[in-house]
This record gives structure tokens, C-alpha cells and sequence, in this order.
């Protein structure tokens, strides 16, 4: 058995253990099954988790598949034709459910305990502890490439925010409670002309997505 997968059975038999998941446990285990993945050399099999996992431990990227995420989902919001919005582009490449589909196959491979999501009570309470590591981790290229005709979107930061929290404490509390958004700061040159009401020449621009996770933490169900 290799480090890192009895590193990440430590971390889900403490969590049963202690009957709790911190903010710091999920992003342990995110940070362990990132170097599962990366010892058994499966980055291709499990894009998506990479790209979550790469999230938590590196907020500025310049190389390697997060950076290849980022120019992907910048190509896909320029080839969105104009009856469809960009931003739907975005929610099918980070796609939640693909996650949750691809942690199911993950633990079904190595024959772990599934039972942070295998209930959606359970996988909305650990998506939860996941955003709030990522409300403090702005992702940030450390490139800037001005948008040109093969990429008339530009993404420079992805940020997850927490709008209308129901405490003053810190994100990181597990009772805090209100929506959760993506917002995306990118360069956009309508090199095209399709959208009239829009500037040209690179022009800086943010979107707004929000994240489908209950506003209220829900409570563990333990095994």
C-alpha cells in the first residue's frame, strides 16, 4: 500500500473517529488524494478532482493541468456562440457532479469509504468546507495573455466569495451560512462583433455563477 493511500484511510477513519470534518480535514484530504492520484500517474483519468485538489494547494499556477484547465475553459466561453451565455460553458467544465462522480470512482477503485458523498446531505456539507478554504485562495494565473482571435475570453482569476454570511465569524467556521458564488475576472476582446454593447480590445470583465450548495451547513451523517 502506497503513502499516500494510507495517508488519505488515516484521514477518513480520524474524521468517522472524531464524528466531525473541519475545513482543514477537507482540504487534508483534497491535498492527500491530489498525491494518490499524482503517485499512481492518473491525472488524466480524474481532470476535474485534479483540478479542485490544485485549487487548495497552489493559488497561482503558470504550469500543468490547472493552467490547461484555465485556457480550456477561457477557449470554451470564446467559442460560446451568442444564443448560448459563456457562463453555462463554465458550469459544465467545473462541473460539480462531475467531481462528486469522479471522487465515487475513485474510492470504488481503491476500495475506501464513500460516505462523504454518498449522500447529498453529506457531499453539500463537504462542499461546503471545501469552499471555505477557497473563499481565502483566489486562483491567479501568473501569465497574462491578452485575448486574440483563438481566444477571445482570457481568464486571470477565479474566486469563490461567500455573499450574505449569517455571522460575523470567519469563513472558516463550519456554522457559517449564506451563497456561495464563482466569479471569474477575464479579458475579453469582441474580436467578431457579435455583442454590440460590448468594448473591444481586451477590455477587463468579471462574471458571477452561483454555486449550488445549501445556504445553511447540513449535518454530517456518519457511518
Amino acid at each position: 500500500m502506497s503513502q499516500p493511500l494510507r495517508q488519505t484511510k488515516r484521514l477518513l477513519e480520524r474524521i468517522i473517529a472524531v464524528r466531525q470534518i473541519s475545513e482543514d480535514a477537507s482540504v487534508s484530504l483534497f491535498v492527500a488524494l491530489r498525491r494518490l492520484i499524482e503517485k499512481e500517474g492518473r491525472q488524466k483519468s480524474f481532470p476535474t478532482l485534479c483540478f479542485y485538489c490544485n485549487w487548495c494547494m497552489h493559488p497561482e499556477i503558470d504550469r500543468g493541468l490547472t493552467k490547461d484547465w484555465l485556457t480550456r475553459i477561457s477557449k470554451a466561453m470564446g467559442e460560446t456562440p451568442p444564443s448560448v451565455w459563456y457562463t453555462d460553458q463554465v458550469a459544465f467544465i467545473m462541473s460539480l457532479d462531475k467531481l462528486r462522480a469522479e471522487l465515487i470512482k475513485l474510492f470504488e477503485h481503491y476500495k475506501l469509504n464513500p460516505f462523504l458523498f454518498d449522500s447529498l446531505t453529506n457531499w453539500h456539507a463537504l462542499l461546503r468546507r471545501l469552499f471555505e478554504h477557497l473563499v481565502d485562495t483566489p486562483l491567479r494565473r501568473s501569465d497574462h495573455i491578452p485575448p486574440d482571435s483563438a481566444h477571445r475570453f482570457w481568464i486571470t482569476k477565479l474566486q469563490i466569495t461567500l455573499e450574505n454570511p449569517g455571522s460575523q465569524q470567519p469563513a472558516s467556521n463550519s456554522n457559517q451560512t449564506g451563497k456561495f458564488s464563482l466569479v471569474m475576472d477575464f479579458l475579453y476582446d469582441d474580436v467578431n462583433g457579435l455583442y454590440p454593447n460590448t468594448q473591444r480590445n481586451g477590455e477587463k470583465c468579471q462574471a458571477i455563477m452561483p454555486l449550488v450548495v445549501p445556504e445553511k451547513p447540513e449535518a454530517f451523517k456518519f457511518p
